[in-house]
């Protein structure tokens, strides 16, 4: 079925943190179902605190990946548009791990959204680096001119997935960059 089991609190005699930490380190096709509603956040203790819940949402979707789910593009999808950090980053480096097509789509997506405002992280880079995506490029691009971050690993990424042209508006910044940079 589509709905939890139990409705608040699971009437178990251990905490839903423990019970996902569990089922998390011996994970199995039958736990599946329970271990989707926890990582969408439908099945909680309303009265634990929010980095708890956090921890445990991690815990499941992390179980997820391992096992692997029907439905698992879907909780992924929906951890990297949760308000939580951690939860964006936790689907994140699951979909970077798998090789199906419909994973690699996600997580590029998501990197360039990541992209778009601050400067890239390092495991955003070496993921698009490694997918060579040349959308990826004019959403680059812009970060060059953030001279306060360390520009080396960017203007690798840029290198790497850039065409030919890439190597004009590299040496054309030239001048602009610190000498460890250049």
């Amino acid at each position: 079925g589509e709905q939890p089991v139990a409705r608040g609190k699971p009437a178990l005699s251990v905490s839903l943190a423990d019970m996902t930490r569990i089922l998390s380190q011996y994970p199995r096709i039958l736990w599946n179902d329970a271990l989707r509603w926890i990582a969408l956040g439908q099945w909680r203790e309303e009265d634990s605190p929010i980095e708890e819940q956090i921890a445990v949402r991690r815990e499941a979707l992390i179980a997820l990946g391992r096992i692997g789910h029907a439905r698992l593009l879907e909780v992924l999808a929906h951890a990297l548009r949760s308000e939580e950090e951690p939860l964006r980053a936790t689907a994140f480096e699951i979909l970077v791990d798998r090789s199906d097509e419909a994973s690699e789509r996600l997580a590029v997506g998501y990197a360039l959204q990541k992209c778009q405002g601050a400067f890239p992280a390092p495991e955003v880079l070496r993921f698009l680096q490694r997918v060579r995506d040349p959308r990826a490029v004019p959403v680059l691009l812009p970060h060059l001119k953030d001279s306060g971050a360390d520009r080396r690993s960017l203007i690798r990424a840029l290198a790497e997935i850039g065409d030919a042209s890439i190597d004009e508006t590299l040496a054309g910044c030239y001048d602009d960059l610190k000498p460890k940079e250049q």
